[in-house]
């Protein structure tokens, strides 16, 4: 199964428990899918956490000049998009 076939059932899952509304959790897994097309063939991780209301994805490795291509983009769905090393973290409702 590809990994953006889990990882938006992931988001779907942890979102359920927070006080996102239907379309802010649409726009992170949109978010989600755009920021792992930034990474390179193999091994993708991916951790979610439920912070305070919201949620919290950190995934990588990502190619930093792809996901500065879309950090536009990824802005405007998400509340806070940042690069940690190889990583990358996207936040919604924190």
């Amino acid at each position: 199964m590809p990994a953006t076939a889990v990882a938006g059932r992931l988001v779907l899952a942890m979102a359920a428990r927070t006080d996102l509304d239907i379309d802010a959790v649409d726009e992170f897994v949109m978010a989600v899918d755009l920021a792992l097309a930034t990474c390179p063939p193999g091994e993708v991780r991916l951790e979610a956490r439920i912070v305070d209301a919201g949620l919290e994805v950190v995934l990588g490795p990502v190619d930093p000049d792809r996901l500065a291509n879309r950090e536009p983009l990824l802005a405007s769905l998400v509340d806070q998009v940042e690069l940690q090393g190889e990583q990358v973290a996207l936040r919604a409702g924190v």
